[in-house]
């Protein structure tokens, strides 16, 4: 978060533009040389975790928001 990476955003983690693997390096990395253990394996789950967010939260609220425009346009 102080590198400006968003990294607790779901959004950042499913774009796979932004969101890479050296990015992943950078924002955790050691003060050894040491890199974080299946780095490449946390990369995936976050982007699977972002894609899960999305579809649950996102997604539902989306469509729930047409239908209240939608029911409230037959109404005028």
């Amino acid at each position: 978060m102080s590198t400006g990476v968003p990294i607790t955003d779901p959004h950042f983690w499913q774009d796979e533009e932004e969101c890479t693997l050296e990015i992943l390096k950078q924002v955790f990395r050691s003060c050894t040389d040491e890199e974080m253990p299946l780095l490449e394996e946390r990369l995936a789950c976050l982007r699977e975790a972002g894609q899960v967010l999305y579809e649950v939260c996102i997604l539902p609220s989306v469509h729930y928001a047409d239908r209240r425009v939608c029911a409230s346009n037959r109404c005028m």
